[in-house]
C-alpha cells in the first residue's frame, strides 16, 4: 500500500493510490478529503455538461445560463481540489498538537497554539 507523507499532495495521486490511502490504517485522509474530492468531481461533471452543451443550436436559448454556470463551476473545481489536501494537512496538525506535552502552562499554551495554527503559505502541514 502506498502511504503518503505530509509533503505529498493527495490531489495529485493516482485515484487508486488515493483510495488506498483512505483505506489505510490511518485517520487521514478521511471524510473531509473524500468529501472535497467528491465535490470536485461533481463540479467537474457540471462544468463538462456546460462545455458540451454550449454552442449547440438546440440549447441556444439557455447558452448564457450555461456560460454563467461554467464560470462558477471552473473555480469551484480548483478550490475543492485544494481542500482535499487542506483537510488532511489541518487534521494532521491537530493530531501532532495532541502529541505535545502539556505538563506546564507554557507547554499547554504551545499545544493550543499548534492545534490552531494556520498552514504555511504553500499549504503543507508542519
Amino acid at each position: 500500500m502506498t502511504q503518503i507523507s505530509l509533503a505529498s499532495y493527495l490531489a495529485n495521486l493516482p485515484v487508486a493510490c488515493f483510495i488506498e490511502n483512505v483505506a489505510a490504517k490511518s485517520p487521514a485522509p478521511g471524510g473531509g478529503s473524500v468529501a472535497a474530492l467528491s465535490g470536485a468531481l461533481g463540479a467537474g461533471l457540471g462544468a463538462m455538461v456546460c462545455r458540451l452543451t454550449i454552442g449547440k443550436k438546440k440549447y441556444k436559448d439557455v447558452e448564457d445560463e450555461l456560460r454563467a454556470a461554467e464560470e462558477k463551476l471552473a473555480p469551484l473545481v480548483e478550490k475543492l481540489r485544494d481542500l482535499v489536501d487542506e483537510d488532511t494537512f489541518a487534521f494532521n496538525r491537530v493530531m501532532a498538537a495532541f502529541d505535545l506535552p502539556q505538563g506546564t502552562d507554557g507547554e499547554k499554551a504551545a499545544r493550543q497554539a499548534a492545534g490552531t495554527a494556520q498552514a504555511p503559505a504553500d499549504g503543507r502541514g508542519a
